[in-house]
């Protein structure tokens, strides 16, 4: 049996390489595959429409994305204070990103 690819959104307050606990429950979206190059190829073509729609990027590896507009601004309770918004986006191996 091959393995589940996962092609990941997150909307979170964090970037998506850190993982923290809880950080499934900032999926907006997410896409299966059998097959890593369909994978692959999906998540190419979802990096240029969020490049598209977000002012920032920066990425931790290929496949772990993370967007965002500077006035995207969220409240973090456990900081007291607004802080920056992110838009994940990871292509993932089961749920373990990919080395």
């Amino acid at each position: 049996m091959k393995s589940m690819y996962r092609v990941v959104e997150l909307d979170s307050l964090y970037e998506p390489w850190w993982f923290f606990e809880g950080w499934k429950d900032d999926i907006v979206k997410m896409r299966e595959f059998q097959d890593f190059t369909q994978a692959l190829d999906f998540y190419k073509e979802y990096q240029r429409q969020m490049s598209a729609n977000f002012e920032d990027s920066d990425s931790r590896g290929s496949l772990l994305q993370a967007y965002w507009n500077e006035e995207e601004r969220a409240w973090c309770d456990a900081c007291d204070e607004d802080i920056q918004r992110f838009h994940g986006l990871c292509l993932l191996k089961g749920w373990e990103k990919i080395s």
